[in-house]
């Protein structure tokens, strides 16, 4: 075998994979990898939505539900005989700290929200009971 035959077999096998892929052989294979990685990739991106979307919702549950705390918080620490009367109307939402004797309290509070509020009226309610 000659040299030429050996030149000849090496650009029939180069031009088969180089032309094949110029030529649109190589080309689809290419495509179908890329579709691949797109996949790969929208599946990670869909991932991380719910993951964010979780991690939102469970910050938007526990702020829901500070409030319910601060209930339990008063069912378990306020001074025998105290009250904590929560009140809701249209647009407004407050705590009222009634006393051992019948009698509303004023409390000093924060009034940012009403679990703060509750917590507030909890705190005095307990300093006050010890006077």
């Amino acid at each position: 075998m000659t040299n030429q035959f050996y030149l000849a077999v090496t650009a029939a096998v180069l031009f088969g994979f180089w032309g094949g892929y110029m030529f649109g052989f190589g080309r689809s294979k290419i495509m179908a990898a890329e579709n691949i990685l797109l996949n790969e990739e929208i599946d990670r991106l869909g991932e991380e939505l719910a993951t964010a979307w979780k991690a939102s919702e469970s910050q938007i549950i526990c702020e829901g539900s500070e409030l319910y705390w601060q209930v339990e918080r008063a069912a378990g620490e306020l001074p025998i005989g105290w009250e904590i009367r929560i009140c809701v109307e249209r647009d407004a939402g407050y705590a009222e700290l009634w006393d051992q004797d019948g009698c509303e309290v004023d409390f000093p509070n924060s009034c940012e929200t009403l679990a703060l509020t509750v917590s507030d009226a909890i705190d005095h309610a307990k300093e006050a009971s010890h006077e």
